[in-house]
């Protein structure tokens, strides 16, 4: 080693030597580094202006350096008009929501994903909206080097809401005055419901009193003609004339008070068939051709229900009266008694009537247990067709069978039969329920 000449300057070169061969693979290194950076960049650009969704880079600065097509259609600015100036310089306008550019500019200021909806002006004046989302990106020592924002265009989609918001709006304003107009109407026909009922029963109460008094005097007049055949038959008439008014003016008066709730009921446990039969037992004694057509069964032992004996004994003899008047003379008409049955457990006593009848027409179901209406059937000469006769009633007894029914806690419904004729159903709680409730 002692031999070789000037040894330190050997050493010197050498140590040149290798650190300009180390020099020269470090710089070959960051030209490979810088081309491969480079060709990603050129890809990136490349996708990114064939991206549908507008997209714009800044600088570190915020200072645009580039933009695709989609966000120069969007903006009306070409790309050389918005190099090196600020997005918001270009884009923001007078009704831009300052609150959210600040909330922007913190999350941007955190290096956080910054997103947002906001409006924007374009070069022609025209505002729309965009969510936005701007991502910093980072070099290897955490420094912002630039961002990339997408836009994604919201006018069309905010407009349709609003219209929506609109739409809903005008639909609630719509509901809340037909609400208005209902209940408005609602109450003018409870008034006029109750000043009707209130009539009725006045009218039913003052002419009630002078035909008692009609009736007890041709009574006596009754009494005093024996040879008189003749006047004997007027005065029978008579009799039954001003007793079948009277039992009008007995009804309406009745209705009346049930509809007020003037009605006290007299309640005690009851059987369903016993109330049943002596209604049809007092019918075979007035009507016994009538009732000769009634064919009365049950299932199973009488259901016992807690009730008014006697207002239970008015809606059955108002369904008979129905079924009987709008039925033929030989048709006969079917009661019976039963028990409901739900999953094995018995819930309530059914009182069913079912006659072969004219029916009633679908449409006026839902009136078919209101006051003083009558089914078109009734009315017409289908009736007299189907059964030879011509409807009487004033449309009350129905609206009484409801109304009772209501004060005893139970439903009462019809249907038509698949063949002809219809069904009343009445279900009215059983004891146990009864105490229960």
């Amino acid at each position: 080693m002692n031999d070789l000449p000037n040894s330190p300057l050997v050493i010197l070169l050498a140590a040149t030597a290798l650190c300009s061969l180390l020099m020269w693979r470090w710089m070959a290194h960051l030209r490979l580094r810088l081309v491969e950076a480079n060709t990603e960049r050129d890809m990136f650009l490349r996708a990114a202006e064939g991206s549908p969704s507008p997209m714009l880079i800044t600088g570190a600065d915020r200072r645009v350096t580039w933009a695709n097509s989609a966000f120069e259609g969007l903006c009306g600015y070409r790309l050389h008009e918005l190099q090196g100036r600020s997005p918001g310089e270009m884009l923001h306008g007078k009704d831009t929501d300052q609150d959210t550019v600040a909330l922007i500019r913190h999350q941007l200021a955190r290096n956080e994903v910054a997103a947002a909806e906001i409006l924007n002006y374009g070069r022609s004046g025209r505002a729309y909206w965009v969510k936005l989302h701007i991502t910093p990106i980072l070099n290897a020592e955490g420094e912002v080097v630039r961002y990339i924002a997408v836009f994604n265009e919201t006018t069309e989609r905010r407009r349709l809401l609003e219209q929506l918001h609109h739409g809903q709006q005008e639909l609630e304003r719509r509901v809340a005055q037909r609400t208005r107009e209902l209940l408005a109407a609602k109450e003018s026909a409870d008034i006029a419901n109750s000043t009707k009922s209130e009539f009725l029963g006045r009218m039913s109460q003052q002419l009630r009193t002078p035909m008692h008094a009609v009736l007890a005097y041709n009574n006596l007049a009754l009494e005093r003609v024996e040879r008189d055949l003749k006047l004997r038959q007027y005065l029978v008439n008579l009799q039954n004339a001003g007793t079948g008014l009277l039992r009008l003016l007995n009804e309406l008066f009745d209705v009346s008070q049930l509809e007020a709730g003037r009605v006290n009921l007299s309640l005690r446990e009851t059987r369903l068939y016993d109330v049943v039969q002596s209604t049809v037992d007092a019918w075979r004694e007035d009507a016994p051709l009538t009732a000769a057509r009634i064919r009365l069964d049950m299932i199973g032992p009488s259901p016992a229900v807690v009730a008014d004996a006697d207002r239970l004994a008015q809606v059955v003899r108002n369904l008979l009266s129905n079924a009987l008047r709008y039925s033929g003379d030989e048709s006969p008409v079917y009661i019976m008694i039963d028990v409901t049955d739900d999953d094995g457990v018995d819930t309530y006593a059914r009182l069913t009537v079912r006659d072969a009848g004219i029916g009633i027409p679908p449409e006026e179901m839902g009136r078919l247990f209101n006051g003083f209406y009558r089914s078109s059937r009734t009315v017409t000469e289908e009736l007299a067709a189907a059964t030879g006769k011509r409807g009487s009633g004033v449309g009350i007894g129905l609206a009484a069978c409801r109304h009772i029914v209501d004060l005893h806690n139970g439903h009462i419904r019809a249907w038509n039969n698949e063949d002809h004729g219809s069904t009343f159903e009445v279900l009215l709680p059983l004891v146990t329920m009864a105490l229960v409730v």
